[in-house]
């Protein structure tokens, strides 16, 4: 704002040298219209500065006001909040225990429960008769004849061999 009326200010005065009489050969004249702008421009910053105070104490008054509302409206939200926290959570004293009352009925079977593990297995026992009667123990296994042909085999030959296994053949 102080700007404008400077330009202003400015612009009058170059103004009233351009249309003072004989292009300011009278001093006087041209004296008193500089006087003039000068002086109106005093008196622009002046009543700024004047309207500047008058609202600084306006908007200081109505800052303090305010403050001064919301620590009273703090004030009143935490008793709000004690209060309601309080008739929430406050209990009166213990009552005495009453009597016991009777037994219910019997309730009902509940479910199976999972199956258990099962145990360790236990030591071996005595190997037993065979099941085939007249049956004889012998070893077999696959022996080599050439080169595309294999053939089943017994006896002491399958003796060490790793697909040697026992069997009981009939008589």
């Amino acid at each position: 704002m102080h700007r404008r009326f400077t330009i202003v200010g400015a612009s009058a005065a170059a103004l009233a040298l351009a249309v003072s009489p004989a292009g300011a050969a009278t001093t006087a004249w041209t004296s008193l219209h500089l006087t003039r702008v000068v002086k109106t421009l005093v008196g622009y910053r002046s009543h700024d500065a004047a309207r500047d105070a008058r609202q600084a104490k306006r908007i200081t008054a109505l800052a303090t006001a305010n403050t001064a509302q919301a620590r009273t409206l703090a004030d009143q939200a935490s008793q709000l909040q004690a209060l309601q926290t309080m008739a929430l959570t406050q209990q009166g004293p213990v009552g005495p225990e009453g009597p016991t009352g009777p037994a219910g009925p019997q309730g009902q079977q509940g479910l199976p429960g999972p199956k258990g593990d099962t145990g360790p297995m236990g030591p071996a026992g005595p190997q037993g008769q065979p099941g085939i009667p007249n049956a004889v123990k012998t070893l077999i296994c696959t022996q080599r004849v050439n080169k595309n042909t294999v053939r089943l085999a017994s006896g002491s030959v399958c003796a060490g061999k790793p697909d040697a296994i026992t069997v009981y053949i009939p008589q």
